[in-house]
Protein backbone atom coordinates (compact mmCIF):
# COMPACT_ATOMS: atom_id res chain seq x y z
CA UNK A 1 0.00 0.00 0.00
CA UNK A 2 2.73 2.38 0.51
CA UNK A 3 4.07 1.91 -2.88
CA UNK A 4 0.32 2.42 -4.45
CA UNK A 5 0.58 5.68 -2.43
CA UNK A 6 3.83 7.00 -3.65
CA UNK A 7 3.04 6.15 -6.95
CA UNK A 8 -0.45 8.62 -6.58
CA UNK A 9 1.54 11.65 -5.26
CA UNK A 10 4.18 11.03 -8.08
CA UNK A 11 1.24 11.28 -10.73
CA UNK A 12 -0.34 13.94 -9.11
CA UNK A 13 3.38 15.88 -9.87
CA UNK A 14 3.38 14.54 -13.31
CA UNK A 15 0.15 15.78 -13.72
CA UNK A 16 0.96 19.13 -12.51
CA UNK A 17 4.21 19.49 -14.92
CA UNK A 18 2.15 17.90 -17.62
CA UNK A 19 -0.69 20.94 -17.01
CA UNK A 20 1.47 23.64 -18.05
CA UNK A 21 2.72 21.96 -21.26
CA UNK A 22 -0.68 21.60 -22.48
CA UNK A 23 -2.27 24.83 -21.66
CA UNK A 24 0.94 26.35 -23.63
CA UNK A 25 0.82 24.15 -26.62
CA UNK A 26 -3.38 24.10 -26.94
CA UNK A 27 -3.63 27.40 -26.36
CA UNK A 28 -0.25 28.92 -27.11
CA UNK A 29 0.44 27.27 -29.93
CA UNK A 30 -3.16 26.91 -32.58
CA UNK A 31 -3.94 30.20 -31.90
CA UNK A 32 -0.75 31.84 -32.29
CA UNK A 33 -0.17 29.33 -35.36
CA UNK A 34 -3.71 30.54 -36.80
CA UNK A 35 -2.96 34.25 -36.31
CA UNK A 36 0.33 34.03 -37.99
CA UNK A 37 -1.06 31.36 -40.74
CA UNK A 38 -3.89 34.00 -41.36
CA UNK A 39 -1.89 36.81 -41.77
CA UNK A 40 0.41 35.36 -43.69
CA UNK A 41 -1.29 33.81 -46.17
CA UNK A 42 -4.60 34.59 -45.98
CA UNK A 43 -3.69 38.37 -46.08
CA UNK A 44 -6.05 40.78 -44.33
CA UNK A 45 -7.80 42.48 -47.16
CA UNK A 46 -11.01 40.34 -48.57
CA UNK A 47 -10.97 37.66 -46.28
CA UNK A 48 -14.56 36.01 -46.12
CA UNK A 49 -16.49 33.79 -44.03
CA UNK A 50 -14.53 34.82 -40.55
CA UNK A 51 -17.64 32.75 -38.41
CA UNK A 52 -15.39 30.05 -38.86
CA UNK A 53 -11.99 31.41 -38.18
CA UNK A 54 -13.86 33.03 -34.68
CA UNK A 55 -15.63 29.40 -34.16
CA UNK A 56 -11.94 28.11 -33.97
CA UNK A 57 -10.75 30.30 -31.75
CA UNK A 58 -13.50 30.12 -29.42
CA UNK A 59 -13.10 26.06 -29.65
CA UNK A 60 -9.80 26.62 -29.14
CA UNK A 61 -10.04 28.37 -26.27
CA UNK A 62 -12.78 26.05 -24.46
CA UNK A 63 -10.36 23.37 -25.14
CA UNK A 64 -7.71 25.00 -22.99
CA UNK A 65 -10.27 25.82 -20.57
CA UNK A 66 -11.46 22.15 -20.46
CA UNK A 67 -8.06 21.20 -20.37
CA UNK A 68 -6.79 23.34 -17.41
CA UNK A 69 -10.37 21.98 -15.38
CA UNK A 70 -9.33 18.51 -15.86
CA UNK A 71 -6.02 18.84 -14.50
CA UNK A 72 -7.63 20.21 -11.40
CA UNK A 73 -9.70 17.25 -11.13
CA UNK A 74 -7.15 15.27 -11.60
CA UNK A 75 -4.94 16.80 -8.86
CA UNK A 76 -8.53 16.36 -6.82
CA UNK A 77 -8.99 12.27 -7.89
CA UNK A 78 -5.55 11.87 -6.80
CA UNK A 79 -5.66 13.30 -3.44
CA UNK A 80 -9.42 11.43 -2.42
CA UNK A 81 -7.70 8.24 -3.38
CA UNK A 82 -4.41 9.13 -1.17
CA UNK A 83 -7.15 9.72 1.66
CA UNK A 84 -9.28 6.45 0.21
CA UNK A 85 -6.27 4.33 0.74
CA UNK A 86 -5.02 5.94 4.03
CA UNK A 87 -8.70 5.25 5.02
CA UNK A 88 -8.42 1.88 4.00
CA UNK A 89 -12.00 2.31 1.78
CA UNK A 90 -9.95 0.71 -1.03
CA UNK A 91 -9.65 -2.61 0.24
CA UNK A 92 -12.39 -4.82 -0.79
CA UNK A 93 -14.06 -6.66 2.81
CA UNK A 94 -16.71 -8.88 2.39
CA UNK A 95 -19.31 -6.52 3.97
CA UNK A 96 -18.48 -3.26 1.54
CA UNK A 97 -17.55 -2.56 -2.09
CA UNK A 98 -14.67 -1.62 -2.75
CA UNK A 99 -14.59 2.54 -3.82
CA UNK A 100 -13.31 3.88 -7.17
CA UNK A 101 -10.00 5.03 -6.24
CA UNK A 102 -10.50 9.21 -6.82
CA UNK A 103 -14.26 8.88 -6.36
CA UNK A 104 -16.56 10.81 -9.22
CA UNK A 105 -13.73 13.41 -9.66
CA UNK A 106 -11.65 10.55 -11.27
CA UNK A 107 -15.32 10.10 -13.98
CA UNK A 108 -15.17 14.05 -14.35
CA UNK A 109 -11.39 13.88 -15.17
CA UNK A 110 -12.14 11.40 -17.83
CA UNK A 111 -15.07 13.01 -19.33
CA UNK A 112 -13.50 16.56 -19.24
CA UNK A 113 -10.44 15.03 -20.89
CA UNK A 114 -12.56 13.69 -23.71
CA UNK A 115 -14.09 16.63 -23.96
CA UNK A 116 -11.01 18.96 -24.59
CA UNK A 117 -10.14 16.92 -27.18
CA UNK A 118 -13.63 17.01 -29.13
CA UNK A 119 -12.67 20.95 -28.83
CA UNK A 120 -9.33 21.25 -30.02
CA UNK A 121 -10.56 18.68 -33.02
CA UNK A 122 -13.44 21.59 -33.63
CA UNK A 123 -11.88 24.44 -33.97
CA UNK A 124 -8.84 22.43 -36.28
CA UNK A 125 -12.17 21.71 -38.51
CA UNK A 126 -13.31 24.68 -38.66
CA UNK A 127 -9.83 26.55 -38.95
CA UNK A 128 -9.41 24.04 -42.37
CA UNK A 129 -13.28 25.14 -43.23
CA UNK A 130 -11.82 28.74 -43.21
CA UNK A 131 -8.92 28.04 -44.81
CA UNK A 132 -10.74 26.36 -47.88
CA UNK A 133 -13.05 29.55 -48.62
CA UNK A 134 -10.21 31.76 -48.26
CA UNK A 135 -6.76 30.17 -49.76
CA UNK A 136 -8.54 29.39 -52.84
CA UNK A 137 -9.63 32.92 -53.45
CA UNK A 138 -6.54 34.37 -51.91
CA UNK A 139 -4.88 31.59 -54.65
CA UNK A 140 -7.69 33.32 -57.10
CA UNK A 141 -6.49 36.59 -56.95
CA UNK A 142 -2.12 35.64 -56.48
CA UNK A 143 -3.08 33.77 -60.05
CA UNK A 144 -4.99 37.40 -61.48
CA UNK A 145 -2.20 39.90 -60.23
CA UNK A 146 0.48 37.52 -62.43
CA UNK A 147 -1.41 37.48 -65.11
CA UNK A 148 -2.21 41.61 -65.04
CA UNK A 149 1.90 41.58 -64.96
CA UNK A 150 2.15 39.50 -67.76
CA UNK A 151 -0.39 41.37 -70.10
CA UNK A 152 -2.38 38.55 -70.09
CA UNK A 153 -5.38 39.67 -68.36
CA UNK A 154 -7.00 43.73 -68.72
CA UNK A 155 -7.64 44.88 -65.34
CA UNK A 156 -10.91 46.64 -64.96
CA UNK A 157 -11.11 50.37 -65.81
CA UNK A 158 -11.30 53.14 -62.73
CA UNK A 159 -14.38 54.75 -61.92
CA UNK A 160 -12.34 58.20 -63.81
CA UNK A 161 -12.02 55.69 -66.96
CA UNK A 162 -15.67 54.70 -66.49
CA UNK A 163 -16.79 58.04 -66.33
CA UNK A 164 -14.87 59.78 -69.37
CA UNK A 165 -16.09 56.97 -72.13
CA UNK A 166 -19.41 57.67 -70.42
CA UNK A 167 -19.21 61.09 -71.51
CA UNK A 168 -17.89 60.29 -74.78
CA UNK A 169 -20.61 58.37 -75.18
CA UNK A 170 -23.22 61.04 -74.86
CA UNK A 171 -21.39 63.65 -76.77
CA UNK A 172 -20.74 61.00 -79.83
CA UNK A 173 -24.88 60.46 -79.10
CA UNK A 174 -25.81 64.12 -79.92
CA UNK A 175 -23.93 64.75 -82.73
CA UNK A 176 -25.52 62.00 -84.48
CA UNK A 177 -28.65 63.21 -83.66
CA UNK A 178 -30.74 65.86 -85.79
CA UNK A 179 -30.84 69.01 -84.79
CA UNK A 180 -34.36 70.13 -82.59
CA UNK A 181 -34.11 73.66 -83.35
CA UNK A 182 -37.45 74.89 -85.33
CA UNK A 183 -37.35 75.51 -88.95
CA UNK A 184 -39.30 77.70 -91.30
CA UNK A 185 -41.27 76.15 -93.55
CA UNK A 186 -42.05 77.67 -96.73
CA UNK A 187 -45.28 77.43 -97.92
CA UNK A 188 -46.63 78.12 -101.39
CA UNK A 189 -48.52 81.55 -100.29
CA UNK A 190 -45.31 82.50 -99.49
CA UNK A 191 -43.61 81.58 -102.24
CA UNK A 192 -46.33 83.77 -105.01
CA UNK A 193 -45.08 86.82 -102.85
CA UNK A 194 -42.14 86.34 -104.13
CA UNK A 195 -40.73 89.11 -106.39
CA UNK A 196 -39.99 87.70 -109.74
CA UNK A 197 -36.77 89.64 -111.10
Amino acid sequence: MAEYRGLLTKMEQESQADFDKTVLTLSGGALGLSFAFTKDVVGTENVIHTGFLLSAWIGWGLSSTVVLLSFFTSQLALRKAIRQLDDGKLEQTDKERMERPGGWYDWLTARLNLAGLCLFLFGLAMMLVFLCFNVKDHMKEKSNTHAENAGLLVPPPSPAVKQKVASAKDSASNLQQPPTSATTKISPANTSNQVAP
